[in-house]
């Protein structure tokens, strides 16, 4: 058993809910164990994690079904014509905006107005229908069109008009001589949104232009969804299903998908209570707000509102944001409680939906339960000592947090209630890599085994790199902008790795990546096919023999890297700053960290009283110091840093071409930079390509090493003694599979320590 970490809590939360909450400060970080954050031994709870499991539990709730008024849907609309001339709203731009004024002056671009594409003022039946193209719908539900229209009429008879979604009508009304407002309600489902107005009146006299009637269409928009997506999910029934039925019927559901299993009866039956409980009540419910309002209402007697002013500042009678009669018969006593509930009632605005609200609070409840929190494995029944299969619901929920980091999903749950997927594995394990959801790979499993977090703390110093914050800041995260595009990069070349079926060693090479034109130029590669900017001698190179499109500033696009000195992600710009200091670059720490992170065989750590290597000094040679690889020298002196730094020193040293914040480059200075390194076994390399060659004749090494941190973060444990068959058969089908990602996490999945668990 264990508790469900930071991310895991809410990517569940996203899949159960349909909310996606920022969690922020709400939970305290989770420990690391083993270099992840989803091992069993690092996660703790604590008092601090029940509030904020209590917290977030009340806002995902709220966001999710409504229990008083729904909240402003959101809208998307198509601006009319309203107060502009005929002529006027004929001058358009090719994106739709009005260019002149009222006044018949040019508009700028800022200035500009957005306007129905077609006519745009009169609609005329030669014309055909006037339509405009919303963005695509996401999210399915009850919407609204609403359009603000006018008739212009030759003759007695009123123009008809239909309101059109899609091309297909939905209304039909008559355009009137002063403008009206028409509202059509609807559902909707996702997909392409076009929204219009078409005039059904044929004109009395086609051959006569000035016989023509039309419509005026001042606003023309789509509104909606009314409730919040998962309102109507959460809340279904049959229709057949009224009072206790219905809400068993819904809890009991959610409560299957909370738990990850089916829910118990006596677990239902205390969801239950509390709903029964909460409707009973459900009535004389106020809202925080209905109390702050009546206690300055001059309508409620000056007794009354004393008491409930006393309740208002007490905040430990809020941590639920709302008060039941209970809490006000406790502070007025019941006789004077009964006598001013009708006048707090009239004055109030209690809960608009009693069983919606009931529903939510057992839902709160559930999500609160340790069956939510934690993942619990039940034990089966022992057939000896030794370990057993996990059942398939078990199964289900280990599957679904080693590749999506959350809940299981429907077909997921409807194989293990036939008890069918144990024998099902590699055909779940092809369907859920091909699901958006396995992104979760790179964001979680991928950037704690790589320590991609490290990069959001690297701050270069500006006097050296001043380039580094001259590209800018994105204004959500507050950092500079290549920095972004240095994780995009290898983001999205993991992601490609891994749904793509590629080889794990391109981990260590690999002739692509992707990139976008800033990060291109970052890397001096100009083109698809990674052609340069400038040559070895800094000249411009401006007609390359083999052109490749040029990068777009976004998206990031796959570049061939074939004959460039990069290749994989140890090259990649995330990697290599996120091993470096601030001033200048760290053979140790990149040393320290292929050792560690791609061949599983981490130095232990320094001795103490170990001074650190002179600041500035390969990146300054004008300063005096010695160089790089004397100060080397002095460290491997040492008796207790010779047998690690020889080692650690040798790799380091093939990557000096690349400065700390990634860019390559053949001198410092003057100075041309020696990559000649020796490793302990005897073996010569010259810079990271014969390194490349060295780790790839020692794939074995890096294969397993990757198999177990893979495997450690599937179960969610260090890996023992007794893994070691195990370990040993999933590195013998990843040989077999030529490396293949696919067959490694297939392997995984089929391995004793994946399915089996210890009574």
């Amino acid at each position: 058993m264990r508790r469900l970490s930071k991310y895991e809590y809410q990517c569940t939360i996203r899949d159960l809910l349909g909310i996606t909450i920022p969690l922020g400060d709400t939970f305290p970080g989770d420990n690391v164990s083993q270099g992840f954050d989803n091992l069993a031994d690092a996660l703790a709870i604590s008092p601090v994690h029940m509030d904020g499991y209590l917290a977030a539990a009340e806002t995902i709730l709220k966001a999710a079904i409504v229990v008083g008024e729904p909240p402003p849907p959101p809208k998307q609309s198509r601006g009319g014509t309203h107060g502009l001339q005929p002529g006027v709203a004929r001058g358009r731009d090719n994106q739709g905006r009005l260019t002149t004024s009222p006044d018949g002056q040019p508009l700028d671009g800022k200035s500009r107005v957005p306007a129905l594409p077609g006519d745009g003022w009169r609609l005329h039946c030669e014309k055909g229908p006037l339509e405009a193209n919303l963005q695509d719908l996401v999210d399915p539900g009850d919407y609204k069109v609403v359009a603000r229209l006018q008739g212009y009429k030759v003759g007695k008879e009123a123009p008809k008009f239909a309101l059109l979604v899609n091309g297909k009508e939905v209304f039909q009304g008559v355009g009137s001589d002063m403008a009206e407002e028409h509202v059509v309600p609807l559902q909707l489902n996702p997909g392409k949104m076009r929204i219009g107005v078409s005039l059904l009146t044929e004109d009395a006299d086609p051959t006569d232009p000035r016989n023509k009637s039309g419509i005026i269409v001042y606003h023309l928009a789509l509104i909606g969804p009314m409730m919040p997506v998962m309102h109507a999910a959460l809340l279904a029934a049959p229709k057949e299903l009224e009072g206790d039925a219905k809400s068993r019927h819904v809890i009991e559901r959610f409560a299957s998908r909370a738990y990850r299993r089916p829910a118990a009866k006596a677990e239902v039956d205390r969801l239950m209570e509390i709903v029964k409980r909460a409707e009973q009540v459900g009535q004389y419910r106020l809202r925080e707000e209905d109390w702050k309002k009546l206690s300055t209402s001059k309508a409620v007697p000056e007794d009354v509102l004393k008491d409930m002013r006393s309740l208002t500042r007490d905040s430990k009678r809020f941590e639920e944001r709302s008060v039941f009669v209970a809490r006000l018969t406790e502070f007025l006593g019941p006789e004077r409680t009964q006598a001013h509930l009708d006048t707090i009632l009239k004055t109030a605005d209690t809960a608009k939906r009693p069983w919606e609200a009931a529903i939510a609070l057992a839902m709160r409840a559930a999500i609160c339960s340790p069956h939510f929190l934690f993942r619990v494995e039940p034990e089966t029944p022992a057939e000896g000592t030794g370990p057993q299969p996990i059942d398939d619901f078990a199964l289900a929920s280990r599957l679904s947090y080693f590749l999506w980091s959350s809940m299981p999903d429907a077909e997921l749950f409807a194989l293990a209630a036939k008890r069918q997927l144990h024998q099902n594995l590699p055909a779940q394990v092809q369907r859920m890599l091909a699901d958006p959801r396995s992104k979760a790979l790179v964001e979680n499993f991928a950037t704690q085994w790589l320590n991609l977090q490290a990069l959001s703390a690297f701050d270069p110093d500006p006097k050296v790199f001043p380039e580094f914050k001259a590209v800018g800041t994105n204004s959500s995260k507050k950092w500079p902008v290549l920095r972004d595009a240095m994780l995009t990069e290898t983001q999205l070349f993991l992601h490609a790795l891994m749904s793509e079926n590629r080889s794990i060693l391109e981990i260590v090479d690999s002739d692509y990546t992707f990139l976008n034109r800033q990060l291109g130029q970052h890397y001096n590669i100009r083109d698809t096919n990674g052609n340069p900017y400038r040559d070895s001698a800094g000249r411009e190179i401006t007609n390359p023999d083999n052109p490749g499109d040029p990068l777009p500033e976004y998206p990031f696009v796959r570049v061939r890297l074939t004959g460039a000195s990069r290749g994989g992600l140890l090259t990649q710009a995330s990697v290599l700053s996120l091993t470096s200091t601030p001033s200048r670059t760290s053979l140790v720490r990149r040393g320290a960290w292929i050792l560690d992170r791609i061949l599983g065989t981490p130095p232990p750590p320094p001795p103490p009283n170990v001074p650190p290597l002179e600041a500035g000094t390969k990146e300054d040679p004008k300063a005096g110091l010695k160089s790089l690889r004397q100060q080397v020298e002095l460290h491997r002196a040492r008796a207790d840093c010779a047998t690690c730094h020889a080692r650690i020193d040798p790799i380091g040293f093939a990557f000096e071409h690349f400065d700390a914040i990634g860019r390559y480059r053949d001198t410092i200075g003057k100075e041309p930079i020696d990559v000649q390194a020796e490793l302990p076994n005897g073996r010569k390399f010259n810079g990271v390509k014969e390194l490349k060659k060295i780790l790839l004749e020692q794939k074995r090494g890096f294969a397993r090493s990757l198999s177990e941190k893979t495997l450690t973060y599937a179960i969610g444990r260090k890996l023992e003694y007794y893994d070691i068959l195990a370990m040993d058969e999933v590195l013998a089908k990843v040989e077999k599979g030529d490396y293949r990602f696919h067959t490694l996490v297939t392997a995984i999945v089929e391995s004793d320590p994946f399915r089996m668990r210890q009574n």
